[in-house]
């Protein structure tokens, strides 16, 4: 099966891998309501099996996983299937919005910003700047 005939016989589908439940849950729960197929994993190894059996369309990859990590998982999923498309912030801001949008160079933050309002509201806040990293999703029971 090839990374796109789930487009045209059924829903598409989306591995989620964190190894935080809630945030899983979180994050299958929307790509439900978007009319998608959630395949959640706790970690690295359940994620790869999962993808082995059913590839996926998409991934939502937490890169701070515990061992393997994120980026060893994601080049795990590249080398077995080599369809797979990883974007860059710049990539999505080109896809998005196209190379001719002039959006500012904070685009991606001013929306992450509004993310961060909506999520955090009234409690300590879930998403974390890592600097020159991106961005890490932390419990709010964690306390950092």
């Amino acid at each position: 099966m090839t990374a796109t005939t789930g487009f045209r016989n059924g829903r598409v589908r989306v591995l989620i891998v964190d190894d935080e439940p809630a945030l899983t849950d979180v994050l299958s729960g929307a790509v439900e309501e978007a009319g998608w197929r959630p395949y959640p994993a706790l970690d690295g190894q359940s994620a790869l099996r999962i993808a082995r059996g059913c590839p996926p369309h998409a991934v939502v990859l937490d890169g701070m996983l515990p061992d393997p990590d994120g980026l060893q998982v994601l080049r795990r999923l590249r080398y077995e299937s080599p369809e797979l498309r990883v974007l860059s912030k710049s990539q999505i801001l080109d896809h998005v919005w196209s190379s001719s949008f002039d959006g500012g160079g904070n685009l991606v933050e001013v929306y992450l910003s509004g993310l961060r309002r909506k999520i955090d509201k009234g409690r300590a806040p879930m998403i974390h700047t890592v600097r020159g990293l991106g961005y890490a999703i932390r419990p709010v029971e964690d306390g950092r």
